[in-house]
């Protein structure tokens, strides 16, 4: 089996197919089918060595139909579906083409894109690379909540979902940045009767910063001010 193939199996008692999509970045994925139908999948070839300290990075991706598929070409559409995601008309960023996400990379801390419909079983999955962990990362869906949902932010990569069954206008990334790292940047955008930005100096000293808005940004887009926050303490911003 190639890297990116897949491997299922069929049967005529039942509509549900699972297609499995392995892949490895330095031991081939390999199957084996038993009698009674069971898939059995492995990575390696017969005889190859791993040293201590060697690193193998692995990708599995599962994906269930339920209908009536029941051909090879139908479920390599599936898996074709699953591994090379739609593609996107960019306003801010890229799109990357190395993974079964919709993964993009931030231009200057942001994303903007428009997506056809591609729906699926489930929700596709968004990773945004160049994000700060600031405590400002978001995304926003234009036809959908139409409202900034913030999300967790690792190794500058940021992870969400959203729903495709529509063609969908989203915009992703630091909602707010300061041109200080240090700063901490909490925005309170619901359930307060005005909107406002706190901000948050974990250092013993006072820190002079500007905070912006990125351009495309929804409601806050190229919004900019200064800030004075004193040591170990938070400030709030109104940002209405």
């Amino acid at each position: 089996m190639k890297n990116g193939g897949f491997a299922t199996v069929l049967s005529t008692n039942s509509t549900r197919r699972i297609v499995v999509v392995p892949s490895s970045d330095s031991m081939p994925p390999e199957y084996s089918l038993d009698a009674n139908g069971m898939l059995h999948l492995g990575f390696g070839k017969d005889g190859q060595k791993l040293r201590k300290g060697d690193e193998v990075t692995f990708f599995l991706a599962v994906c269930s139909c339920v209908g009536t598929p029941n051909t090879a070409a139908s479920c390599q559409a599936l898996a074709a579906q699953l591994m090379q995601p739609p593609k996107a008309m960019m306003k801010a960023g890229i799109q990357l083409t190395d993974s079964g996400f919709l993964a993009f990379e931030a231009d200057k801390r942001e994303v903007a894109a428009e997506l056809p419909a591609a729906p699926l079983i489930c929700d596709w999955p968004f990773t945004v690379k160049g994000i700060a962990d600031n405590g400002a990362a978001a995304y926003y869906d234009a036809h959908g909540l139409r409202k900034f949902t913030f999300v967790p932010v690792q190794d500058q990569t940021m992870y969400f979902q959203m729903p495709l069954e529509k063609a969908s206008s989203f915009w992703a990334g630091n909602l707010f940045t300061a041109s200080d790292a240090m700063l901490k940047l909490t925005p309170v955008l619901y359930g307060t009767e005005k909107a406002f930005l706190e901000v948050h100096n974990p250092a013993d000293h006072e820190i002079n910063a500007v905070v912006r808005s990125p351009e495309h940004a929804p409601v806050y887009g190229g919004k900019q001010f200064s800030v004075t926050a004193p040591p170990g303490q938070s400030i709030r911003i109104p940002i209405q």
